[in-house]
């Protein structure tokens, strides 16, 4: 028979959006009740849409003590849920372990909450009949190292076997390694369907025998989860195909634009590329959002980019007017990049202090033992004791990011 279930993870119910300063009121509100917008969404897409039953891969809460008020909502969307005959089936990730803090609630009958002692199996009954099997096992604490992946088991002669978990499948950094397993472990497994949560960005690894989905979360939490936010309606046909179709939930959206200044030869330019691009984000979010501006390239304005307090000023001359507006734009700030107006390769050639300076730069640069030098004596930054709250050790890349800008802090100084 054919059905159609929907694929949310990640969803990090109350969970906050730090750093970002003075917001209007109806932003900090938004901000405050994304997530649960989010969760609402999810809801009125299995409403629309008639679907069988929702899979939650995990992470439904933003912390292993959740606050009563995220249990409260999570709730009542099941409870909606369920008054429609739709059921749910919801692991519990790393950041919402099944040995956490939980209130005592009564959950609606169909809401499925799987073990973390071992692997589970739950049938979707529909007019009488089986019309699939959902699998899942949840994190009993937040650092499971084991590869879950293996203790999942298909039943022989079950119809579509869907398995739950919250793992890194394949990744890598930044995302933590918990319940580690690999692409071949799935495809082996046995199933039709993996929906897998954890990684925040959404991706199918895989889009058949066995698809192999991650989601994303349905709402982006900080400035580095850009771009639409949502869940999957899965279809699957009578011979047992699953076709996937992406859908929007995000209350909010985050941005990371990139404005090249190299044409740019005055402030006010500068101010009006920006509003120009406030208003395509505008446009193009069709909902509240969050933008991070990055300016880059060799411009006449460098140096007064670097004149402080300039680039939070160009922040609030872009934020007034946006209070009260349906779909504000809020900037989040605006972060130079930008070089002098000088064609460095050509200044590297000169023999002269500056000339010498940039030539130590770019050898520094291409010299993997300079580079390992390097990472030694900055090591004391982010080794110390105060330090190391706030700053992790840099990656590779992140360490020729800091040579590029001390590259500019000294043609800048030395020029």
């Amino acid at each position: 028979m054919a059905f159609t279930f929907v694929h949310a993870a990640d969803v990090h119910l109350d969970c906050p959006f730090d750093g970002l300063g003075d917001v209007p009121s109806e932003l900090a509100l938004i901000l405050k009740n994304a997530t649960f917008v989010a969760l609402d969404n999810i809801v009125e897409l299995c409403l629309s849409r008639r679907v069988d039953f929702l899979v939650v891969s995990g992470d439904v809460y933003n912390s292993r003590d959740k606050s009563l008020r995220a249990q409260l909502k999570f709730r009542a969307a099941l409870e909606r849920l369920a008054d429609a005959g739709i059921s749910s089936y919801v692991v519990c990730g790393n950041h919402d372990p099944s040995g956490g803090w939980s209130a005592s609630l009564d959950w609606p009958y169909a809401a499925c909450f799987f073990s973390s002692t071992e692997a589970e199996s739950r049938p979707v009954i529909r007019q009488g009949r089986e019309i699939a099997t959902v699998h899942g096992i949840s994190y009993a604490n937040p650092a499971v190292t084991e590869n879950l992946s293996r203790r999942f088991a298909r039943d022989n002669g079950s119809p579509f076997s869907i398995a739950v978990l919250h793992c890194n499948c394949g990744q890598s950094a930044p995302h933590e390694p918990y319940a580690p397993c690999s692409i071949a472990d799935l495809v082996d497994s046995g199933f039709d369907y993996w929906a897998l949560g954890h990684i925040h960005k959404r991706c199918v690894l895989r889009d058949g025998a066995p698809a192999i989905v991650y989601p994303g979360n349905p709402q982006g939490l900080n400035p580095k989860e850009t771009g639409p936010k949502g869940c999957y309606i899965v279809n699957v046909d009578d011979a047992g195909c699953a076709s996937l179709e992406f859908v929007e939930t995000d209350a909010v959206r985050w941005f990371n634009e990139e404005i090249c200044a190299s044409s740019i030869t005055s402030e006010q330019e500068l101010i009006d590329a920006l509003g120009e691009k406030v208003e395509a984000i505008r446009r193009e979010a069709r909902r509240p959002a969050l933008v991070r501006f990055h300016l880059t390239g060799r411009t006449a304005v460098h140096q007064n980019l670097a004149r402080k307090g300039m680039l939070d000023d160009i922040a609030a001359e872009l934020r007034d007017g946006e209070a009260g507006r349906e779909r504000l734009v809020w900037v989040e700030s605006v972060r130079d990049h930008t070089m002098p107006d000088v064609n460095i390769d050509e200044r590297r050639k000169s023999e002269d202090f500056l000339g010498d300076f940039l030539r130590q730069m770019q050898e520094a640069r291409n010299d993997s033992a300079r580079l390992a030098e390097l990472r030694i004596a900055l090591e004391p930054l982010w080794g110390h004791g105060r330090g190391r709250a706030y700053l992790d050790e840099p990656t590779d890349d992140q360490l020729l990011e800091w040579l590029d800008m001390a590259q500019t802090y000294g043609l800048d100084a030395l020029s």
